[in-house]
């Protein structure tokens, strides 16, 4: 439920990177593990979250996901934007971090109406829209933007 949730965000995160470079090394960054810390309902439309992951990075570039901003879609209707704090990797490195997140609801939807979404969660269900910028140690950046992404397709090992 919430977890498949979180795990096709974190995985979502990735596919931006892998996207936006071409580096062989880069296509192996994997997501090795996620916990969800907490969350926290703020009111009814908004959630706040803590995320644990590790990610493996073994390639020699040190990055960073830059705020990414990430539109859920259920079946077509817009459920909310997904943010998070910007996400710094290491190079080659294998590190443990918690990411701070937000949900904000679309206007029409409510925590009560979502709920059985997230206790149903059927990833071909949903589709998302990505604007992030990749930003590297040496300042060089990329913004990354991704329309209509099928969540199915980001959480296939």
């Amino acid at each position: 439920m919430k977890s498949n949730v979180m795990k096709s965000m974190m995985l979502l995160l990735l596919a931006v990177l892998l996207a936006g470079t071409g580096c062989s090394k880069i296509k192996q960054i994997n997501l090795d593990s996620y916990k969800i810390k907490s969350v926290v309902p703020d009111g009814l439309k908004n959630v706040d979250m803590v995320i644990n992951i590790v990610v493996d990075n073994p390639a020699a570039l040190h990055f960073t996901v830059d705020s990414p901003v990430v539109e859920v879609y259920r079946k077509g209707s817009h459920i909310g934007t997904f943010t998070t704090e910007p996400i710094t990797v290491a190079a080659k490195s294998k590190d443990s971090q918690d990411v701070k997140g937000h949900i904000t609801l679309e206007n029409g939807q409510t925590i009560p109406k979502v709920l059985p979404y997230l206790l149903n969660f059927k990833p071909e269900d949903y589709t998302l829209n990505i604007d992030t910028v990749v930003r590297l140690k040496s300042g060089l950046h990329k913004r990354i933007v991704m329309k209509q992404v099928e969540v199915n397709d980001l959480i296939k090992k």
